[in-house]
C-alpha cells in the first residue's frame, strides 16, 4: 500500500513538473515552411481555409480567428454580422516543442518546423 501511495505521489509531482515547464511562446523568425504549417494546422482545426498574417504569433502567443462573415444577407439578423464566437489559439513552448492549442476544444498540435521562445 505504501508503494502505491509513493507511486501516486511521484506521478502527481511529475504532472506538476510538466505543467510548470509549459510557457506561452512566440514564433522566432518563422520561415515560409513554418507559416505554411501554421496556416494548414489552423485551417484543418477549423475545417475551413484561413489566411494568416506573416506576423501571426510573433508578437503575441494568442491567435484569434473571427467566425466567417455570411456570404449573403439573406436570413441574417444583423446586416451581415455573425453572432458566432471567434476561435482562440495559444502557442506554448513545452519540453522544447512549439505546441499550438485550440482553446475551445483543448486540441493541441506540435508545429514541427517552428522555432519558438518562451515569453
Amino acid at each position: 500500500m505504501r508503494a502505491l501511495v509513493l507511486a501516486a505521489a511521484s506521478l502527481l509531482a511529475a504532472c506538476q513538473y510538466l505543467t510548470e515547464t509549459s510557457a506561452p511562446a512566440l514564433l522566432v523568425a518563422p520561415s515560409d515552411a513554418t507559416r505554411a504549417e501554421l496556416t494548414s494546422t489552423v485551417s484543418r482545426a477549423l475545417g475551413t481555409k484561413v489566411v494568416l498574417s506573416a506576423q501571426a504569433l510573433t508578437h503575441s502567443p494568442r491567435l484569434i480567428i473571427d467566425a466567417p462573415t455570411p456570404s449573403s444577407l439573406q436570413n441574417q439578423g444583423g446586416a451581415g454580422l455573425t453572432m458566432d464566437r471567434p476561435d482562440h489559439f495559444t502557442l506554448w513552448l513545452e519540453n522544447g516543442q512549439c505546441i499550438l492549442k485550440h482553446e475551445e476544444s483543448d486540441k493541441q498540435w506540435v508545429l514541427q518546423s517552428a522555432h519558438c521562445a518562451a515569453m
